[in-house]
């Protein structure tokens, strides 16, 4: 990194590689649950297509999409680092760190409610799993 880094600079990219990791994480989960719902479909546990299939195809492309989220954030971060501040009057610093801030809070935001729905997730059904109760006629 450049020796141009801010604290809030590096904390929001610091975040958003958190945010990533925590992303790639869930998406191992999506992918064991669609790969339990085919499993299921090809046992007879479950529908083609059905709402379980949705689902879980829902959450594997979006946790898909989230990463893109995060790899953007990533990318400005590293950008931001790297580039030479400008000269700048005050104001525009003050301008400037409200909005490193404001992406802070966002990144925060974000990865909190990744970090509850996961919580959520586990407790409620554990790992990755199809509930096998009576094939489908």
């Amino acid at each position: 990194m450049g020796r141009t880094a801010s604290p809030l600079e590096l904390a929001w990219t610091t975040l958003a590689v958190i945010g990533m990791l925590l992303t790639a994480w869930m998406i191992s989960d999506a992918w064991m649950d669609y790969r339990a719902v085919m499993l299921g479909i090809r046992g007879g546990y479950a529908k083609a297509r059905g709402a379980r299939w949705w689902i879980a195809l829902g959450a594997l492309v979006g946790n898909g999409m989230l990463v893109l989220v995060w790899a953007g954030f990533v990318v400005v971060g590293v950008a931001a680092m790297n580039a030479p501040p400008p000269p700048v009057t005050t104001e525009q610093a003050s301008i400037s760190a409200i909005a490193g801030w404001t992406l802070i809070a966002m990144e925060a935001l974000l990865t909190s409610t990744q970090i509850w729905a996961r919580i959520v997730r586990l407790k409620s059904i554990g790992r990755p799993h199809l509930p096998v109760v009576r094939r489908v006629p």
